[in-house]
């Protein structure tokens, strides 16, 4: 089994990870909703203010952390050259992952709170 995809069994905390970040789930979100692939622009202009700086720096946050980040985990698709990114699986496969990520958290809460 390879570790580098999310749905090909990568753990508990990568999924934690991805999912941790505010722009991430804001990306899967909007993605499962698009009827077709989105640019890195509109994701951009989605995530941030009116202020053209802040789109900007959404822009490079997108191309550079988040969406490889995304791709790497086997979560969506990005096509750098022409900026264009697309849910990799359904919106149920999504909902599933994020089910997953719950279920961890839960049992993490069960877990403490016995401790006490």
């Amino acid at each position: 089994m390879d570790d580098t995809h999310l749905r090909e069994g990568a753990g508990n905390d990568r999924l934690l990870d991805l999912l941790a970040d505010r722009h991430r789930r804001q990306v899967l979100v909007t993605l499962a909703g698009a009827s077709e692939p989105l640019t890195v622009d509109e994701l951009s202009e989605l995530l941030s203010d009116v202020d053209e700086t802040q789109v900007e720096r959404a822009r490079l946050e997108l191309h550079h952390t988040h969406l490889p980040k995304l791709e790497a985990a086997g979560l969506v698709e990005y096509d750098p050259e022409n900026q264009s990114v697309t849910l990799a699986g359904s919106a149920d496969e999504l909902t599933a992952d994020i089910k997953r990520a719950a279920a961890i958290l839960h049992e993490l809460v069960v877990k403490t709170r016995q401790g006490d």
